[in-house]
């Protein structure tokens, strides 16, 4: 791997800034994976292979990335609940989901009853 990025770096460095600015906006025969020409990698087999695998455990390493910042605020927010600030933000919750349940409830039985609107004396 490290031999082919000096290859490519040699092959890069022997023409003009033009030329390494270049690399990124050719079009080619769709053959390679996005992104190969900027990792300075040759257009042979074995290094398509490696930039794919390279492509797939960049793909992990977000996922995973993703995957323990979800874990760590679930940490945060477990040990927020344990405190009395959280015990008590809970507590309110709790009250206002119960009173917008009761005003749900009196809204879908009020509403049903109400007479027609009288907007000029016409309907």
């Amino acid at each position: 791997m490290d031999t082919l990025r000096r290859e490519s770096s040699q092959n890069l460095a022997d023409g003009g800034w033009l030329s390494k600015v270049a690399v990124n906006f050719r079009g080619g025969s769709g053959k390679f994976p996005l992104g190969i020409a900027r990792r300075g990698l040759t257009c042979e087999p074995e290094s398509l292979a490696l930039a794919q695998e390279l492509q797939g455990l960049e793909a992990l390493e977000y996922q995973m990335l993703r995957n323990l910042e979800v874990l760590r605020q679930r940490r945060e927010n477990a040990r927020f609940s344990t405190t009395l600030k959280g015990k008590v933000f809970a507590i309110i919750g709790r009250g206002f989901a119960v009173y917008c349940m009761f005003r749900i409830i009196s809204v879908s039985i009020n509403v049903p009853g109400d007479k027609p609107c009288f907007i000029n004396n016409t309907l």
